[in-house]
């Protein structure tokens, strides 16, 4: 039973750091806003200097998970590096994939893309707080 919980605990956080990916591609990547935390800085960085919110997201959380891994929790700082690995692996994947057909353009509205986005980041942060885990950068 504890193995089953463990497993839909990693469950849990690898499905959040794919819904939160695939919500950058259809909802932030096209409306060109930036969110919150260090993952908003990095998107902005992106949007100046095109480089992928993918590697700026490992590269950035990387040396604060070891810092949380030796100075708060082991298991935080796994929980959370998992989402981070998949959120940015999935970031460079969906990347190569066409998603403009499915894409909100804010050509409509301008603030119905950064509306749905923040609605779907606090659903996948709910997520991760109670599967023990956080999105990295400034939740560390």
């Amino acid at each position: 039973m504890i193995r089953f919980k463990k497993g839909l605990t990693f469950l849990v956080i690898v499905l959040a750091a794919c819904a939160g990916a695939l919500n950058y591609q259809l909802f932030v990547f096209p409306n060109q806003f930036a969110p919150s935390g260090l993952n908003g800085i990095c998107t902005m960085i992106q949007y100046l200097f095109h480089i992928n919110v993918g590697y700026m997201s490992l590269l950035v959380n990387i040396p604060l998970a070891i810092a949380v891994f030796f100075k708060v929790s082991r298991s935080l700082a796994l929980r959370s590096m998992l989402y981070v690995s998949v959120f940015s692996v999935m970031l460079l994947l969906l990347e190569r994939v066409d998603l403009s057909g499915i894409a909100y353009d804010t050509a409509s509205s301008a603030i119905l893309g950064p509306l749905v986005a923040g609605i779907i980041n606090g659903g996948i942060y709910a997520a991760l707080v109670s599967a023990g885990a956080y999105s990295g950068g400034t939740d560390y």
